[in-house]
C-alpha cells in the first residue's frame, strides 16, 4: 500500500478477488497455469498461504503421483477460500477506510 497507494491497492485487491473467485475450475493443466499467474499478486497482497499452495500446483510434476496431486489441489482450494475471505472481509474494508490524499479521488 505504501508503494502503490490505497486507491491502486484497492483496485488490485478487488480485481484479484474476482479472478480468484473464477479460478481453478478447469483442467489440472489450466489450474497449474492459473496458479502460476497468481503467485506474484498473492505475494504482493501478503497472502502467503495462497502463494505456497499456488507454487505447489505450479511446480507439480505428474511423476509425483495422483495422491500427492490431489492433496496439493485440496490445499489450493483451502488457501483460495481463506484468501477470498481475507480480501473481502479484512483487506478491502481496510483499504476503503484509508484517507484519500488531497487532489486525489477514488475511482
Amino acid at each position: 500500500m505504501r508503494v502503490l497507494g490505497a486507491d491502486k491497492a484497492e483496485r488490485i485487491a478487488d480485481k484479484f478477488l474476482k479472478n480468484l473467485t473464477r479460478a481453478f475450475k478447469s483442467t489440472f493443466a489450466e489450474t497449474r497455469r492459473e496458479a502460476h499467474g497468481l503467485i506474484n499478486i498473492a505475494g504482493m497482497l501478503g497472502l502467503s498461504g495462497l502463494v505456497r499452495a499456488c507454487r505447489l500446483i505450479a511446480e507439480f510434476a505428474p511423476s509425483q503421483g495422483r495422491e500427492r496431486g490431489g492433496k496439493a489441489l485440496r490445499e489450493l482450494q483451502q488457501a483460495q477460500l481463506i484468501a477470498r475471505e481475507t480480501i473481502a472481509r479484512q483487506l478491502l474494508p481496510k483499504l476503503r477506510r484509508v484517507p484519500i490524499r488531497p487532489g486525489r479521488r477514488r475511482a
